[in-house]
């Protein structure tokens, strides 16, 4: 009869011992863009879309005319000036104060929106609501009568349909790109009963490991 000696301290740690995750390489890690870029895209396409919507406002008061329209495309699209103190296809024409609140209340959001969000495309269209949202508002107060009651210049004609400016266009592309980043985005759990469950889950692991590990060993004889 002989006494097989203990398992070497390395087989043990190696059996007992749950596997690490495969860590993130340098390249992964690099492609990952940090906050501060995400933020500052979101940001710069909100400066972008706002200029030029303050641009563009500024040459149709100029040079357009209410009762004539430039055609572009023929009777599908062209340019003539107009006004509008109500929301998008002149709905809510006697809210105009009551429109204002909610779009400043919507660029509060949206700005908040815009540094908490991790996505590029994301950023990207709030960004372009941003900058369309405050291009709007700021009609409110410098038009006629002011005072967030101030009708929104706008220029381009779309048929007979209605007359919009280039705020709504960058708008509805930033809606556009928002739509396509929920698309993409896969199924994640943000709950925090689902954080809760992921920390139970690996509570129980970690305890399993500890137990196994712990537990003695018995000679083995032969």
């Amino acid at each position: 009869m002989f006494r097989l000696g203990a398992l070497p301290l390395s087989v043990m740690s190696e059996s007992t011992t749950p596997a690490l995750p495969p860590q993130p390489t340098e390249v992964q890690r690099r492609a990952v863009p940090s906050r501060a870029v995400i933020v500052a895209i979101g940001l710069a396409l909100a400066v972008v879309a706002l200029v030029a919507d303050r641009v563009t406002k500024h040459l149709a008061l100029e040079h357009l005319s209410e009762t004539e329209r430039i055609p572009l495309l023929g009777d599908w699209f062209g340019l003539q000036l107009a006004f509008n103190t109500g929301a998008s296809f002149s709905l809510g024409s006697e809210m105009t104060l009551l429109i204002t609140i909610v779009g400043i209340l919507a660029v509060i959001a949206v700005t908040i929106a815009i540094i908490r969000t991790r996505s590029r495309l994301w950023a990207a269209g709030l960004g372009l609501v941003l900058g369309g949202a405050v291009g709007n508002i700021i009609d409110r107060f410098v038009a006629e009568p002011g005072g967030g009651r101030g009708a929104v210049t706008d220029m381009l004609a779309y048929g007979n349909w209605f007359i919009g400016n280039v705020a709504d266009f960058v708008i509805g592309v930033g809606v556009g790109l928002i739509i396509i980043a929920v698309i993409r985005t896969p199924t994640v759990r943000t709950t925090d009963a689902a954080d809760d469950a992921d920390d139970a889950e690996n509570a129980e692991d970690a305890a399993a490991a500890e137990v196994v590990a712990e537990e003695p060993r018995g000679d083995t004889k032969a």
